[in-house]
């Protein structure tokens, strides 16, 4: 029994000890009461002239504010404007010059949308205005534009100022149609319901020295921009876009001079390294620009040492090698085909007066006459010629023919003539053996000379030429003979 009586009392002072601390959280989380309500700038200006550190200024209604005054430029203490109702709004309105502008300094813009909600941006400008040191949280406007500031028009800056939990359906923190530029600012978990998770731009955008971090929209999580986008120096990483342009969504003209270096230096807080940006287009919705995701790594990724590309050097065309023939001597050699020269007709040439022949009184023989040495004359006069009265046969490998005949026509039936022909690394022969039909007797006195004679005088024909020489029928030279001896002894 004791032990279950202790056990009781101890889960009971377990249950009460959580209560405490469960309300203890919920008071020490609870906000301060406003120090005072406005509702017009005058009294605005008043409580924030007389507010002490940290005091909290209740805004109802819509406030205008000259673009030309100066709110809280004391470096001693910060404010905090609450919005006390969804509508609730301030704005800062008037053209009062090129150098002149509305001043806010170290000024807490609380939206207050866990408690009232809200439908319009906390802040619209219309007019020049400067921010410097400011933080805007828990601006809420569930069906317009810019949830934070909404700017229509005139010059902005924002310096040193910080942007969280803010909510609308296009520019969760801000909306931009006039100039802006954000120097040195973060901007983080904003919700857009369309584009824009941190900034939608229409306008001419500056981003210098800023973080954009972990803001969702449909498209582009970190900035849409549709107009001018220039940013340097500045991180914009780790959103979220549900259909495309993770960080950026760029339909307009855009620039980012940010070095590897800068990007190397932000994240060296997070212990990460730039790594690139991802083309992150959603192609079933396509589009008109640039999607762009930002990517790290946890080690620093290396890259080859950049080189100066090297021209090659010109090389003059390669030419086969010569094609050796086989060993073994000419086997395995092609010889070009023989080609024969075009005949020629020899020149006519005037016969040189030559004495008459003595008639020949010699009796035919019987006996084979034995072949005699061919004279000088017969060696030298009349050129190539040959008489030829019968079959033959001529082998030639040579594609240029240089002839030496010597021919005998006396007291034999056989005429031999030899045709050799140089060529490169090659040497040709042609023989010709020709056997006459006709008795020794009918060559019989038939010389050289003779046939010379004959043909100059034109009593005799050529029969046809065949390889540059000039072939005769020996009948016709025998009967020019005979013709010519009766005409002596006549």
């Amino acid at each position: 029994m004791n032990k279950r009586k202790l056990r009781r009392v101890a889960i009971v002072a377990l249950v009460l000890v959580l209560l405490c601390n469960t309300l203890g959280v919920q008071a020490s989380t609870k906000k301060d009461d406003p120090t005072v309500i406005v509702k017009d700038y005058g009294s605005l200006y008043t409580a924030i002239a007389e507010a002490k550190d940290n005091d909290v200024i209740g805004i109802q209604g819509t406030i205008t504010i000259p673009a030309i005054v100066d709110l809280n430029m004391s470096e001693n203490k910060a404010v905090i404007l609450r919005r006390m109702e969804a509508g609730a709004k301030l704005v800062v309105s008037g053209d009062y010059g090129a150098d002149n502008k509305a001043s806010f300094r170290m000024i807490s813009f609380d939206g207050n949308s866990t408690e009232v909600g809200g439908t319009e941006p906390f802040v619209e400008i219309n007019g020049n205005a400067y921010f410097s040191m400011c933080d805007f949280t828990e601006c809420f406007n569930q069906s317009d534009n810019g949830g934070a500031i909404n700017i229509s028009s005139g010059e902005v800056e924002l310096s040193s100022c910080s942007f969280d939990g803010n909510s609308a359906s296009y520019g969760s923190h801000i909306f931009n149609s006039g100039t802006l530029l954000v120097n040195s600012c973060t901007l983080k978990g904003g919700w857009a319901d369309e584009m824009g998770g941190a900034i939608y731009n229409r306008g001419t955008l500056t981003v210098k020295g800023t973080e954009i971090k972990e803001n969702n929209a449909r498209i582009g999580g970190g900035i849409y921009n549709n107009s001018s986008l220039e940013v340097d120096n500045s991180l914009i990483w780790s959103n979220t876009a549900t259909v495309q342009g993770t960080d950026i969504a760029n339909e307009g003209t855009y620039t980012n001079s940010t070095t590897e270096e800068q990007f190397d230096s932000w994240l060296d807080y997070y212990k990460l390294y730039y790594a690139g940006w991802e083309d992150d287009t959603n192609t079933s919705v396509g589009g008109s620009g640039d999607y762009l995701k930002f990517l790290t790594a946890t080690e620093k990724p290396t890259k080859p040492d950049p080189t100066e590309p090297v021209d090659p050097e010109p090389t003059e065309p390669s030419t086969p090698d010569p094609v050796t023939p086989p060993s073994g001597g000419d086997e395995g050699k092609t010889d070009p085909e023989p080609t024969d020269p075009a005949p020629t007709d020899p020149e006519p040439t005037d016969p040189k007066p030559t004495e008459p022949d003595k008639p020949d009184t010699t009796e035919p023989s019987t006996e084979d006459p034995k072949p005699s040495t061919p004279s000088n004359a017969d060696q030298t006069g009349g050129g190539d010629t040959t008489t030829d009265n019968s079959d033959h046969s001529t082998t030639d490998n040579s594609q240029h023919n240089s002839t030496t005949s010597n021919s005998s026509s006396v007291g034999g039936n056989t005429t031999n003539t030899s045709s050799v022909s140089n060529t490169d690394n090659s040497r040709s022969e042609s023989s010709r053996t020709e056997n006459s039909n006709n008795s020794s007797s009918k060559l019989l006195g038939v010389s050289v000379r003779m046939v010379d004679k004959y043909l100059h005088s034109g009593e005799l024909t050529v029969d046809h030429m065949e390889k540059n020489k000039v072939v005769i029928d020996v009948t016709e030279v025998y009967s020019l003979r005979e013709k010519r001896s009766k005409r002596k002894r006549g």
